[in-house]
């Protein structure tokens, strides 16, 4: 098996929110969490975050998403957003819901992407308002994408919405709702709301198992298709170890089994997940599933035979 030529971190940079949406998926876990439970400790942060410079000069391409909770709480995120911008092939990911933006609006200019959850519900017309400035003065320095988890949503907050989206001339992605975790786990009937609202992904096959790493606010991170009971504990970037292509490539890591699923990571950077697959040798269908290549095979034909009625340059030579 080839080695891959890219890493992804996950990193859950601190497990706390200033939010409390109630369709949070992370809800208990990584927002609205006692202190008691909190494995975020204050300065950690740059430790890990100079640990993940050091494997990014193992590959071509790093990316570090920069998650929570919301990331812009940790005390110490002007130093990592630093820390990690001085790195070469490296790109920053920041997913926040910009109230705290002012903290870091100098450094935005050295992130990637920025990833700004709306969430139009848990803010008032001033804050509504604000958001709207902070994002006009910065979408000419980065990437801002702006999402929404399509919930529940109440006319009026469609109506806000349209407001963002306006005022800033960028389009609104919606995110589909995942039912959150409770103290007693799962809610009931999560797995069918979910499959119930989610598109999975054409069937395409994930490479999580080979690229995609987990980072915890206490440095644990896994690998190895996290997202299932059997994911491996890789180790602590706090522990002394040294870090090499062997720390971050076992020979056993091993791909998705599954052909379709609601992962996250299955719906969005669909080309990097394509060509990262193709790269380490899967089959098409095993990309895609055999029953998707056949419906995107007849929407091919389907397609050119519109284009060749309609358009006849397209179906004959003029002579």
């Amino acid at each position: 098996m080839r080695s891959p030529k890219s890493l992804f971190f996950e990193w859950v940079v601190i497990d706390n929110c200033n939010l409390n949406c109630d369709y949070c998926v992370n809800r208990g876990e990584y927002s609205q969490k006692a202190a008691d439970r909190m494995r975020y400790i204050p300065g950690v942060e740059i430790d890990i975050a100079g640990r993940l410079v050091e494997a990014s000069r193992h590959v071509t391409r790093t990316t570090v998403n920069i998650t929570g909770g919301e990331p812009l709480l940790a005390r110490d995120i002007r130093e990592v957003i630093g820390i990690l911008g001085e790195a070469e092939r490296l790109d920053i990911q920041l997913i926040t819901n910009y109230l705290l933006a002012g903290k870091v609006a100098d450094l935005l200019p050295g992130v990637s992407k920025v990833i700004i959850s709306l969430h139009v519900r848990y803010r008032d017309a001033n804050g509504i308002d604000a958001l709207v400035d902070l994002v006009n003065a910065t979408k000419g320095s980065t990437r801002i994408v702006l999402t929404q988890v399509d919930h529940d949503l109440r006319l009026e907050d469609r109506r806000v919405l349209g407001h963002i989206s306006r005022k800033t001339g960028l389009p609104i992605a919606f995110q589909t709702y995942m039912p959150p975790w409770t103290k007693e786990g799962q809610v009931e009937d999560s797995q069918k709301i979910r499959d119930a609202n989610f598109v999975p992904s054409l069937g395409k096959r994930c490479s999580l198992g080979y690229t995609y790493f987990f980072v915890n606010p206490d440095g644990t991170f896994y690998y190895d298709l996290w997202c299932r009971e059997e994911s491996r504990k890789t180790g602590n970037f706090l522990d002394p170890f040294e870090v090499n292509r062997e720390a971050f490539f076992p020979p056993h890591m091993k791909r998705c089994p599954a052909t379709s699923c609601g992962c996250n990571y299955n719906v969005f950077n669909h080309a990097e997940y394509t060509a990262e697959c193709r790269r380490l040798g899967y089959a098409e269908e095993e990309i895609f599933g055999r029953r998707n290549i056949t419906v995107a095979a007849w929407l091919k034909r389907k397609v050119s035979d519109i284009g060749n009625r309609y358009l006849p340059s397209r179906g004959r030579r003029h002579r």
